[in-house]
């Protein structure tokens, strides 16, 4: 089965790097950057099609930037005035029947979202652990799947 990764980028780093929600902007642009480094290495491990979106809402006015791509690594980053959670849904809608995402994320409302979608989820720290288990300085096992979402994910 082919899978495709949507990550709720600032929901994922925040779990991952214990960064407080209100740290300096220059700490927060670093962090995102070490984050997108790990997920353009873990796209080159294990093949996994990545999709990582930050909110933009809160950028400086000119930032600029909408969608990138780092390595093969798509990072988009809201419109100003829309948090990640409305551009994540509209992405879950157009890209469902598709690419089969897996939303990763910790946000209820989000959960929620993806199972009215019928798109599955894993939480922030299963994905952080199987990241881990992909990165871990030897190939992937042949076929080898994602962890199976968990119907129960809570935040």
């Amino acid at each position: 089965m082919h899978h495709a990764f949507l990550i709720d980028g600032y929901n994922v780093l925040f779990h991952r790097s214990r960064l407080a929600r209100n740290c300096p902007p220059h700490r927060l642009r670093k962090a995102r950057e070490s984050f997108v480094a790990l997920l353009v290495h873990f796209r080159a491990q294990a093949g996994y099609p990545v999709t990582v979106v930050f909110d933009g809402v809160s950028e400086p006015v000119g930032f600029g930037l909408d969608r990138v791509m780092e390595g093969d690594v798509e990072v988009i980053y809201s419109p100003r005035g829309q948090i990640a959670d409305e551009t994540l849904r509209g992405l879950m809608d157009r890209r469902a029947a598709k690419t089969q995402p897996t939303l990763v994320t910790s946000d209820r409302e989000l959960v929620a979202s993806a199972r009215m979608r019928a798109v599955p989820v894993l939480s922030a720290a299963e994905f952080v652990e199987f990241v881990a288990e992909e990165t871990g300085g030897t190939a992937p096992a042949p076929g080898k799947e994602p962890p199976k979402p968990d119907p129960d994910v809570q935040a």
